[in-house]
C-alpha cells in the first residue's frame, strides 16, 4: 500500500518569519532611529555615572543651593522622574517583553528605567544646574532675609525676596522690585536655560572646570558665613564691654 502524501498546504501558508530583505523603508527607518535614541541614552547614563564619580557634592551643598526655577518644583520634577516615569518603564518593557517573548523591551525598560532615575537624581541635578547657571551653592541676591536664613546667619533687617500677600495679589507678581533688579544683574541669562542633556554631556568632558566652579561657589559661602557669624561674636563683646563698664 502506497503512503499517502504529505499536504503541504499548512506549510505554504504558514507565515515566513521577517527578515531584513522582507522589512519596509519605514521599518528599517524606524529600527535605525530607535537604535540611535537608545545609544543616546546609554551615552547620557554613561556621562551621569561619570559626573557622579569625578564631581563629588554633598548635602550640606543641596543644603545651601539657591534655584532659580523654584526647588519645590525641581524636587517635585526630580521624584516624578525616578520613581513615576522611570518604573512606569521598568515595567511596561517587562511586560512587553514576558506577553511578546522577546528580551528587547525589557532591555529597553532597564535602560530607561537606570537613565530616568539616574537622571533625576537631586544630586545630579545639582551638577547641571551649576552648570548651567540655573542653580548655585550659595545665594544669587545675598542680601535677602531668605538667603541668611537658609544658610544659618541672622536676618535681621535684610528685606524679603518675595512681596506682602497683598502686593502679590494685587500686582500678580511674586518676587520684590528690588529682588528681580539684583538678579538680572547678577545672572548670565544666556548660559542658563540649557538643554540639561546638553548640560550633562558638556559637563562630563569639562569636570575640572565644574569643580572649580563648584569650590569656588562653597568658597563664597564659607566667606559670608564667617562674616556673618564674625560680626555676631564682635556685637556679642561690645555688649558685654557695655555691661561690665
Amino acid at each position: 500500500m502506497q503512503a499517502p502524501a504529505l499536504n503541504d498546504n499548512s506549510a505554504a501558508s504558514a507565515p515566513a518569519a521577517p527578515s531584513p530583505d522582507n522589512l519596509s523603508i519605514g521599518d528599517k527607518s524606524a529600527i535605525a532611529v530607535g537604535g540611535f535614541g537608545a545609544l543616546l541614552l546609554v551615552f547620557h547614563l554613561a556621562c551621569t555615572l561619570w559626573l557622579a564619580v569625578k564631581v563629588p557634592v554633598s548635602p550640606q551643598d543641596l543644603n545651601d543651593a539657591s534655584w532659580l526655577m523654584s526647588y519645590s518644583v525641581t524636587e517635585y520634577a526630580a521624584h516624578t522622574m525616578r520613581w513615576g516615569m522611570a518604573l512606569t518603564c521598568l515595567i511596561m518593557g517587562v511586560a512587553i517583553g514576558v506577553a511578546k517573548g522577546r528580551l528587547t523591551p525589557v532591555i529597553t525598560g532597564v535602560v530607561l528605567f537606570l537613565f530616568l532615575h539616574t537622571t533625576g537624581m537631586e544630586t545630579a541635578q545639582l551638577r547641571v544646574g551649576v552648570a548651567g547657571g540655573a542653580t548655585r551653592i550659595g545665594c544669587y541676591v545675598w542680601e535677602s532675609s531668605e538667603c541668611r536664613a537658609m544658610l544659618g546667619v541672622p536676618v535681621n533687617n535684610a528685606p524679603s525676596m518675595y512681596l506682602s500677600p497683598a502686593e502679590m495679589e494685587r500686582t500678580g507678581e511674586t518676587l520684590a522690585p528690588w529682588y528681580q533688579k539684583a538678579l538680572v544683574a547678577d545672572v548670565s541669562w544666556d548660559t542658563v536655560f540649557f538643554v540639561a542633556p546638553c548640560t550633562t554631556v558638556w559637563a562630563a568632558f569639562h569636570t575640572g572646570e565644574l569643580n572649580a566652579k563648584l569650590d569656588a561657589q562653597r568658597a563664597a559661602v564659607a566667606k559670608f558665613r564667617a562674616a556673618n557669624h564674625g560680626s555676631i561674636a564682635q556685637q556679642k563683646q561690645v555688649d558685654l564691654s557695655t555691661v561690665w563698664h
